[in-house]
């Protein structure tokens, strides 16, 4: 005899399988209206569950180490940006650099220059290979408390009898004649005149 709708309603809601199907009776969560029919597969998700307080602890101390790994980690990463952008940097240099090479057929090198002081007060950088102004700037405070270089020294009387009296032969020894007076040639000596000596002239002793 077939069971009527009425018996398999009455089946299921006594949590049995009608029609006969194997396996133990369906239980049903009290959630789950009357009427429902548990279909499909059984799955497995990720739910949170109650755990005790040694579980707890442990967890505890889990966190406490991956807090420790964090700070590890960003440490780590800040050294590799550092390291990026530094070899970052360096290549951009480089191709800068090579671009100026390519477009003007010159290269950066060091050269040697001279720094001087000028009258109104700046300086000028010359470089000495080419004797091109590098740089002219006004002079910093610094610059023009320096002590400036002594002039060259006028050729003495000393010298210009070593050196035969002949001013080339004064050149050759790193002397000239711009620091000697016009007179020097006859061997007289400019001196400081007394009041009412207009007129007079010492004349140097012979050595």
């Amino acid at each position: 005899m077939k069971k009527s709708k009425k018996n398999k309603a009455g089946a299921r809601a006594n949590g049995k399988r009608p029609n006969g199907d194997a396996g133990p009776p369906a239980k049903r969560p009290k959630c789950v209206p009357v009427f429902a029919v548990e279909r499909g597969k059984k799955s497995k998700q990720k739910l949170p569950c109650r755990i005790e307080k040694p579980e707890v602890d442990a967890a505890g101390l889990a966190l406490a180490v991956t807090v420790r790994q964090q700070e590890e980690l960003d440490n780590e990463r800040r050294d590799v940006l550092a390291q990026f952008r530094e070899r970052q940097a360096g290549i951009k240099d480089r191709q800068e650099a090579l671009a100026v090479t390519v477009e003007n057929s010159t290269v950066v090198r060091d050269v040697m220059c001279s720094t001087w002081l000028l009258a109104d007060q700046s300086i000028m950088i010359v470089r000495e290979d080419t004797e091109e102004v590098v740089l002219q700037r006004a002079a910093t405070k610094e610059e023009l408390q320096e002590e400036l270089p002594a002039p060259p020294k006028a050729p003495s009387l000393e010298d210009i009898k070593n050196a035969g009296g002949d001013l080339g032969t004064l050149a050759d020894q790193g002397l000239d004649d711009e620091g000697l007076d016009e007179d020097d040639d006859d061997g007289i000596v400019e001196d400081d005149y007394a009041p009412g000596d207009e007129g007079k002239e010492q004349q140097v002793e012979p050595a």
